[in-house]
């Protein structure tokens, strides 16, 4: 099957489910986009569970979303239960309007539901010749080396640069590949690490804490950070 004709079946299956014909539309184009980049975990395998969400009120195919704690580089963005796509795509477009005011913009994430494939957002802002990193939280869904019980997760920290910053390996653009390196560590078992530290800082500790929490990061001009 070639991808636009999957793409409208996808979509097709979304607006009987109640969405409305452009949210479904969203959320099939990202699907697919993440099939045909070989991400199948967060493809169209994921159709069926969507619908489940939406039959079972999680999901809702026709959120209200809000915006509040707006400043001139950050907003949050109240998601009234709206599939990933839908919200993620809307927290983009915020953060990289932010970003065009500001130099840099963040936009936070609540009430959505799986998020789908991150990389698709932060290639918005690479085509909008942006530099961009997402990340969620979880539940804990993974255990430590030696533990029998599920005690930590993997953090996902997709990034995507324009192609004139990749070149340049700029300070800026090597501090961001070094933040996003330490907050995918994850602490091995004190058993067969016993002097290991954890290199995060408290913040970066704090805000991958929070549960269902979904953040668009996206710079326009280099900030002002050194290591």
């Amino acid at each position: 099957m070639n991808p636009q004709r999957l793409e409208g079946l996808v979509r097709d299956i979304f607006v009987a489910a109640g969405m409305s014909a452009e949210h479904a539309r969203l959320v099939a184009e990202v699907l697919v986009w993440a099939d045909l980049r070989g991400m199948g975990s967060h493809g169209v395998m994921r159709v069926p569970r969507y619908v489940d969400l939406i039959r079972a009120g999680d999901l809702n195919p026709n959120p209200v979303m809000t915006t509040r704690n707006e400043t001139a580089a950050c907003v949050l963005l109240e998601a009234d239960r709206a599939a990933g796509p839908v919200a993620m795509t809307h927290a983009t477009q915020l953060a990289l309007s932010k970003a065009k005011e500001a130099g840099a913009g963040i936009c936070l994430v609540r009430a959505t539901t799986h998020t789908a494939a991150l990389g698709y957002y932060t290639h918005m802002a690479a085509n909008a010749g942006m530099a961009a990193i997402a990340f969620s939280g979880s539940w804990p869904n993974m255990a430590y080396t030696a533990l029998a019980l599920q005690a930590c997760r993997l953090p996902r920290l997709p990034s995507r640069y324009p192609a004139k910053v990749r070149r340049s390996h700029s300070t800026w653009h090597r501090a961001l590949f070094r933040w996003a390196s330490s907050c995918r560590r994850a602490a091995p078992a004190k058993s067969w690490s016993p002097g290991w530290r954890s290199t995060r800082t408290e913040t970066q500790r704090r805000i991958l804490a929070q549960p269902q929490c979904r953040c668009l990061w996206a710079a326009q001009r280099a900030p002002a950070w050194h290591y």
